[in-house]
């Protein structure tokens, strides 16, 4: 479900504890308002999340424990901190999209669920011309440095090339 800022605010608002202009919730309270808008998040993921703002938050600094996170930010969440929260929860959940596509491109292409097992390079290109696509994979792994064995990529492979990551 998507809401724009007024839905999201006025959501937050049921779940808030406080006195007007200082509301808040708890963790709890966040997970709830999390449910409303149309995504399930756990108490332990949203300790998570506050370990990940937090981290975002003073980059020059070690990275807290989700145990620091826990009490140092579960007692208030204000509705800008909500808003961060809300911002890494949603790019983390586009984040796993993108990774259950490439796996199921993999499977596809002949590797397993698991992320095991292998895919010929050779299949890829095959696919690639059907769809018009020229584009020489071979050429890609190397320019990220990725040594292709026997015509075969494993899933990590597979993903570094498609994503272009190094």
């Amino acid at each position: 479900m998507s809401a724009d800022a007024e839905g999201v605010y006025q959501i937050f608002q049921k779940f808030t504890k406080g006195n007007g202009n200082l509301d808040y919730v708890d963790a709890r309270g966040a997970c709830d308002v999390f449910k409303e808008l149309g995504y399930f998040i756990s108490e332990s993921d949203m300790f998570s999340l506050l370990g990940d703002l937090s981290y975002s938050m003073r980059e020059n600094d070690d990275a807290i424990s989700t145990r620091s996170a826990m009490s140092y930010h579960s007692e208030k969440i204000d509705y800008f901190k909500f808003l961060q929260l809300f911002q890494i929860f949603k790019t983390q959940k586009e984040n796993e999209g993108s990774e259950e596509d490439l796996v199921d491109a993999f499977i596809a292409l002949g590797g397993n669920k698991n992320k095991s097992g292998y895919i010929n390079i050779s299949q890829i290109n095959d696919l690639c011309l059907k769809f018009g696509l020229s584009f020489d994979i071979i050429s890609i792994a190397k320019e990220a440095n990725i040594t292709v064995e026997d015509g075969k990529l494993d899933y990590f492979q597979f993903k570094s090339i498609m994503s272009n990551e190094e």
